[in-house]
Parts: C-alpha cells; sequence; structure tokens
C-alpha cells in the first residue's frame, strides 16, 4: 500500500521543511513540496465546480499532477505566495498577489472541510488565532496569568495607567502590520519600556490605538513549543545583556539557551489553550518572574522552532513528523469508514 500523501506549503529554502520532508519520506509517507515563492508562476493550480457544487482541485508541482482532494494531510510552514517577478508595475503587483493569496486560502479551506488535518492549522485559522488580544482574555479563562493589559487611543488612560503601574511595554497589536503597510523593518518597534520621551508624546495616541503592558519582571524568558500533545521548553536567558533584556529578538537569537523543565500545569493549560485555537503546533512565550510565578504573553501558530531544536537538541521536528503520519493515519481511516 502506498504511502500517506503529505503535502508540505513552504519556501524552498527552508531547512526546517527540507528536514521533515526527508524524514517524512524515510518513514514511507509520499511527500509533495509546495513552493509557495513559485505560486502561480511554477506551480499550476485547477479547481473545478460541477452543477451541483461538488468540486476537483489539481495541481501540477514539479511536473506531477497530484489531485489534492487525495492528499492526507499537510504540514503548512509559509503559506503566503511569493511576489510575481514578471510584474513591475507596483499596483498591479499587489493586485496578483492578494488575487492569488485569496485562491490559496480558498483552497485550503475547501482541503480543510473536506476533514483533511493541518500542523499547524489552516491558514485562516493561523491567521485569526494570531489575535494577541483575544489571547490574553482565552489564557486566562483557561487559568494562566497574564500581564495587566491597556488597548487605547484615550491619553488620559494612558497616563492613569502609567501613573498605576509605574513602567509600561508597548507592543504591536498586529504581527503583520508591517507586511500589510509600506513601511520597512526599520519602522518595527520591538517590545520595550515606554520611556520619558513616550510620555511627553502621549497625545498622538489619539491617533491609532496603543497595546501598553505593565512590565513583567524578568528571571528569564521561555519558548514552549508545543506539537501535538508533547511540550518542549526553552529558557532565554535575556536578562543578561542590556540588548534583549526587553526582547530577546533584538540581537536575533544569541541569548544563551537552557532546556526548562516545565511544571505539569503550565503545560496541561498550554494544551488546553492550543486545544481551544485549534492548533496542532504553537509557540508559547512566557515570562518566568523572579518570584517563580509563570505569566503568558503570546502563541505564535507560525513560531519559528529550529534555532532551539538545534542548539539544545529537542526533537521538534521528530515530533512533528509523527503528529502528521498520525493525522494522515486518520484521515485514511476516516475515508475507509465513509
Amino acid at each position: 500500500m502506498q504511502g500517506p500523501l503529505i503535502l508540505v506549503f513552504a519556501t524552498a529554502d527552508d531547512p526546517v521543511a527540507a528536514q521533515g520532508a526527508a524524514a517524512l519520506a524515510r518513514r514511507g509517507a509520499d511527500v509533495v513540496r509546495w513552493d509557495v515563492a513559485a505560486f502561480p508562476a511554477d506551480i499550476q493550480l485547477a479547481m473545478r465546480w460541477d452543477r451541483r457544487g461538488r468540486r476537483t482541485k489539481r495541481a501540477v508541482i514539479g511536473g506531477r499532477a497530484i489531485q489534492l482532494d487525495d492528499v492526507d494531510a499537510v504540514w503548512h510552514r509559509r503559506m503566503w505566495a511569493g511576489p510575481a517577478p514578471a510584474l513591475t508595475e507596483p499596483r498591479i503587483r499587489r493586485f496578483v498577489e492578494h488575487e492569488t493569496n485569496c485562491v490559496l486560502q480558498e483552497m485550503v479551506t475547501d482541503l480543510a472541510e473536506l476533514g483533511v488535518p493541518f500542523v499547524p492549522a489552516p491558514w485562516p485559522v493561523v491567521r485569526t488565532q494570531q489575535a494577541k488580544l483575544m489571547q490574553l482574555s482565552l489564557a486566562g479563562r483557561l487559568g494562566l496569568e497574564v500581564p495587566e493589559t491597556l488597548v487605547t487611543n484615550d491619553p488620559a488612560e494612558l497616563r492613569a495607567f502609567h501613573r498605576e503601574h509605574g513602567r509600561l511595554i508597548t507592543k504591536h497589536v498586529d504581527p503583520w502590520a508591517l507586511e500589510n503597510s509600506d513601511l520597512t523593518r526599520a519602522h518595527q518597534r520591538f517590545t520595550q519600556p515606554v520611556s520619558r520621551r513616550d510620555l511627553m508624546a502621549l497625545a498622538s495616541a489619539r491617533w491609532c490605538p496603543v497595546f501598553a503592558q505593565a512590565y513583567v519582571p524578568k528571571r528569564v524568558e521561555l519558548r514552549v513549543t508545543l506539537v501535538g500533545e508533547q511540550v518542549f521548553a526553552a529558557e532565554i536567558h535575556s536578562q543578561r545583556s542590556a540588548h534583549t533584556r526587553h526582547d530577546c529578538r533584538r540581537i536575533g537569537r544569541a541569548a544563551a539557551l537552557v532546556r526548562h523543565d516545565l511544571p505539569d500545569d503550565i503545560a496541561r493549560k498550554c494544551r488546553l489553550v492550543a486545544r481551544a485555537l485549534d492548533l496542532h503546533y504553537g509557540a508559547f512565550d512566557f515570562v518566568v518572574t523572579p518570584d517563580g510565578r509563570y505569566v503568558f504573553l503570546e502563541v505564535n501558530p507560525g513560531g519559528e522552532y529550529h534555532w532551539i531544536e538545534g542548539l539544545l537538541h529537542l526533537p521538534i521536528t521528530d515530533a512533528i513528523v509523527e503528529l502528521l503520519l498520525q493525522l494522515a493515519a486518520h484521515t485514511r481511516d476516516a475515508r475507509s469508514a465513509a
């Protein structure tokens, strides 16, 4: 019997996807890699509906034709289609890219409705469940501590919040804010404390809501990677450097990493959050305070893990491979029973 058909959405130069695809193939899976930067120029897609609305989906990838309805599981590493290099007029190019990505999302939604499982989740779910403010409410309801938070365009509210807590940090509400604008990475605002200069400019908040949180003192930061029911936790010793004290992304991933023994109760609540968000995978960020409290910051459905896996030798890719094979087997069993 032919192995399960697993579709991998990623860029061609993604080393994690390459490693996972090779491991899946060694386990007998039939792996097809969809290079998101190659669509639509080098990948052909045809979706057809008959008069009764029944649909079929066919793609030609690297010269191989596959019926997408036969896919048993999907590993969604990256979904956003690449630029259209043949189009030089910016407005036309943006239009074509938007249309292309709408088609991709419709295709993915259709696969999900047919019962095809996705890791971490179908792309529309990933985009929706990245909402940081919704995550705070959900995590709190499920028993995790979260920072005291204010989102407002009222300068008076911001001033009162600052008086109440003394130290504040601010961050972006939407992780896609830069990508969806004409701004560049030079405009990115990392998580950082509110300065005296910021306080003097609070009146400008009326033009754009500000996402502010009470400062949470850190002993270490945690990246908790959840794959199915498995949890892999790593300490990020960001407090050893002034450059990473408020946001460890400032100097890439140079902060010291150490494996962390996550308490069972926190691991259980991470699983509850992932389940509530319909995620098979999630990269959770926590702060561990000097007095030992675990404070939830956010969960990224598409968060990278390769840097942690490589430095700490955590078998995260192996866990994803095993999860994909299990989900694919469930898909096949369900089709056989239908």
